[in-house]
């Protein structure tokens, strides 16, 4: 027999399979009415945490709407132990020709991205994207050539030449060398800094076309973090990671500021992003509040929140490597 749209699904979570008592392990059971579960795939949480996502995800502009463009992906090299080189390689090849700099940048990897801030290990792309000249940069040349023969090899060797990059990003390079926010592919907490260098990114990278402080507090809040362990792919391997993929971060809420908050979490966010700042812990949770309060997140839907949450605040300093 069709159940009724009231019907209500009891669910729980067995810690043990030895676990017998049903009647204590279903007392703690969260209640779902037939009404609300989706024919894509049915999930069971607490009624009070599916209103508060709705909550925060009909407040504010999507991302890409508020930015006026989509976050983009950074550089594949096709073969890094060739285009990405040291400081020491880097000052090598300018001995030998100093226009070398014109094509020589910054560059950052996915396990560089911290909560907050990056940590750049000295490493430098050899930014030979599809219409390089490469014959005014002989000494690049001459390094790459020792290398020829792999990358030759490469899948897409046949679009581009043996010593360009696989995929330079070229639509975007004006844009590498602006004012941006990072944050990595795959990552188990948030991991959203300012660069203000012009630092070019790997493939586990991508950028938000942006210099909003504002925004980065947004970002690096637990209500963003929610909402982006909701809607993003969960992968375990150790411990759990969401796949931050375009098509769901560009729709991330962004709530409209007062100048006062504006203001402050701006100022909390140059703050944070300083590797020697003190009190990190009670900043952060200071930037929670704050955007939960333009979420219009009540003291005790925060509460709920901060239970919940996979990553509790605590946890944002957290300098683990993802990638």
């Amino acid at each position: 027999e069709r159940p009724t749209p009231e019907h209500k699904i009891a669910s729980a979570l067995v810690p043990d399979l030895t676990v017998t008592d049903y009647d204590s392990l279903f007392r703690s059971a969260v209640h779902v009415s037939q009404q609300e579960l989706d024919p894509a795939g049915w999930r069971f949480e607490d009624r009070r945490l599916t209103d508060l996502f709705n909550k925060i995800r009909g407040t504010g502009t999507p991302l890409n709407e508020y930015c006026g463009a989509s976050p983009y992906r950074g550089i594949v090299t096709g073969l890094n132990e060739a285009f990405v080189i040291s400081n020491e390689t880097r000052e090598q090849l300018l001995r030998q020709d100093k226009r070398s700099a014109e094509i020589f940048k910054p560059f950052l990897e996915g396990k560089d991205l911290k909560p907050w801030r990056y940590e750049w290990r000295g490493l430098w792309l050899i930014y030979a994207h599809h219409d390089v000249e490469i014959k005014k940069y002989p000494a690049v040349m001459d390094y790459l050539n020792t290398f020829k023969s792999r990358l030759e090899k490469r899948a897409t060797s046949g679009n581009h030449e043996w010593y360009q990059l696989q995929q330079p990003q070229s639509n975007y390079s004006a844009a590498f060398a602006k004012p941006k926010i990072f944050y990595p592919h795959f990552s188990r907490l948030p991991k959203f800094s300012m660069d203000t260098k012009g630092f070019y990114g790997n493939d586990k990278t991508y950028c938000i076309p942006s210099e909003d402080y504002y925004l980065l507090a947004v970002l690096q809040s637990l209500p963003l973090w929610y909402v982006i362990s909701r809607i993003c792919p969960a992968m375990r391997g150790g411990f759990w990671r969401y796949e931050l993929r375009v098509q769901y971060m560009e729709t991330l809420p962004i709530p409209d500021p007062g100048k006062t908050e504006k203001k402050r979490l701006e100022r909390l966010s140059q703050q944070l992003g300083i590797a020697s700042c003190p009190n990190r812990i009670d900043l952060q949770n200071e930037v929670n509040d704050l955007v939960g309060s333009l979420f219009k997140l009540s003291g005790s839907e925060q509460a709920v929140l901060t239970n919940s949450t996979r990553l509790p605040p605590s946890s944002f300093d957290n300098d683990g490597e993802d990638d």
